[in-house]
């Protein structure tokens, strides 16, 4: 499973990268300045450069999974005592070997999901502003959806790994008399 989300991750990344270079090009087709939203006059209030947003866009996806790459690794290199004194249930998920192996599948694949939908979010905020620039039109306001979906996402995962803990179950999806019958 977290491979398959390692993929999508990459996948993520790679349309956050085609959506910025397709801004950048578009935009720099008409003009070096970009937008970030206009006054109730249409007017620009907040603008910037097109090089600014391309790099800085660029370097925060790049510096985000990457920090998510060393974070999974730095669950992997602590002592099992530093994992017990943050994991709700730590008796359970680190009695042995096994419920180890599946402490760390559960932090990876949250880990990656976590990074993916924040790519997905960054490719949302980039269409955003490539529309923006693109109509000539659009006020703060016009963010309100995505702060409110970045804020949502950030709550629901932090809940869940929280949640997921708590639980003393090793796979979600399968029934307890399943466990049972093996």
């Amino acid at each position: 499973m977290v491979k398959v989300f390692g993929v999508v991750r990459v996948l993520t990344i790679i349309f956050f990268f085609l959506a910025l270079m397709g801004m950048y090009y578009d935009l720099n087709l008409y003009s070096k300045d970009l937008v970030i939203y206009y006054d109730a006059n249409q007017r620009p209030l907040s603008s910037t450069t097109s090089n600014v947003v391309f790099w800085v866009g660029a370097g925060f996806v790049l510096l985000m999974n990457s920090l998510t790459i060393a974070l999974k690794n730095l669950f992997h290199a602590l002592p099992k005592r530093a994992l017990r004194a943050f994991t709700p249930n730590a008796d359970f998920w680190l009695k042995d070997e096994e419920s180890l192996r599946h402490y760390y599948t559960v932090m990876d694949t949250w880990l990656i999901t976590f990074a993916g939908v924040l790519n997905v979010f960054l490719v949302f905020v980039v269409l955003k502003m490539w529309g923006i620039n693109r109509a000539l039109k659009g006020e703060l306001s016009e963010y309100k959806l995505l702060t409110i979906a970045i804020i949502a996402i950030f709550a629901v995962f932090m809940a869940f790994i929280l949640f997921r803990f708590r639980m003393k179950k090793y796979d979600l999806w399968r029934s307890e008399v399943a466990e049972e019958e093996e």
